[in-house]
């Protein structure tokens, strides 16, 4: 469901998506970026590249979660609960 709403909003399926270039021409204000250290997907430096070259953009490091059980684990759920919190 995710996967359909990006693209029905912003016109793009997702894995054609650039987040880089995404972060850049949006006019979101604030972007968080949620990526495990040791992801075995996605090498985390790619985040760090994205949040060093754009200031909307925070990354915040998870720690054992992987790439695809972020999505139900606690500590990820407890930083999007303390960011819609804010």
């Amino acid at each position: 469901q995710m996967f359909k709403a990006v693209q029905r909003i912003y016109g793009v399926a997702v894995n054609s998506l650039n987040i880089e270039d995404l972060t850049l021409k949006t006019s979101v204000k604030k972007f968080y970026i949620l990526h495990d250290e040791k992801d075995r997907i996605i090498p985390f430096a790619y985040s760090e590249e994205i949040a060093a070259k754009n200031q909307k953009v925070q990354l915040l490091k998870l720690h054992n979660t992987g790439h695809y059980k972020m999505l139900w684990h606690q500590e990820a759920l407890l930083k999007i609960d303390t960011i819609i919190s804010a």
